[in-house]
């Protein structure tokens, strides 16, 4: 109850509380469904354990190219 009252009291107060518990609840929204998307769910092709990249090195550049 004293924080309710404390709160009540300090709108500014009130306010960046509710702002840093948003942004905060948010980001760990944001960071759970990117983890969950890209390790916790298999990937949509037959055989993902054999997906390969070939990368190669531009010599004029440095710039990876790939095929």
């Amino acid at each position: 109850m004293f924080a309710v009252r404390t709160l009540r009291r300090n709108p500014a107060f009130t306010t960046s509380c509710i702002a840093t518990f948003a942004v905060g609840l948010g980001s760990m929204i944001t960071v759970l469904c990117a983890v969950s998307a890209l390790l916790w769910k298999p990937l949509p092709y037959p055989n993902p354990d054999r997906l390969v990249v070939i990368k190669e090195m531009d010599p004029r550049g440095g710039l990876w190219t790939s095929f």
